[in-house]
């Protein structure tokens, strides 16, 4: 475990990246766009990637992963809520399930970099995945 609190404490939170930029929308690309270019370079996300490789022995560091890996979750979530609030979102948007997908699509992205994916094709995956942000028009 202080293998990865000092993994997470190496670069700013999500919190604090997502708060860094104006809309929800931003936030989420901003978020993807720097993880590709991150993850290509390191070849995955410690998070995600131990989360398959720890040994029953080991069930107190799977809970510590899980519980980080959720806490990116709420503070997607809470951005995306933030964005409803301000009018950047459209209203009536599941902001859980559109964290989910977010989220998912970030752990995918880790996976891929892990098998060799390169800076490009996860930019692509991060851009694909944009086109499914909600539109104002509902």
């Amino acid at each position: 475990m202080e293998a990865v609190e000092r993994y997470e404490h190496r670069r700013p939170g999500m919190a604090e990246l997502l708060d860094q930029v104006a809309t929800a929308q931003q936030a989420v690309e901003r978020l993807l766009g720097e993880a590709a270019s991150e993850l290509a370079s390191c070849g995955g996300c410690m998070l995600v990637l131990s989360a398959a490789s720890c040994s029953e022995d080991a069930a107190q560091v799977q809970s510590g992963l899980a519980k980080s890996r959720a806490e990116q979750k709420a503070s997607l979530k809470a951005r995306i809520d933030r964005g409803i609030r301000e009018g950047d979102v459209p209203r009536g948007t599941d902001s859980l399930a559109l964290a989910e997908f977010y989220i998912t699509v970030l752990h995918g992205m880790s996976i891929r970099a892990r098998d060799g994916a390169t800076r490009k094709s996860l930019r692509a995956a991060a851009e694909g995945a944009m086109r499914a942000w909600p539109s104002k028009r509902r």
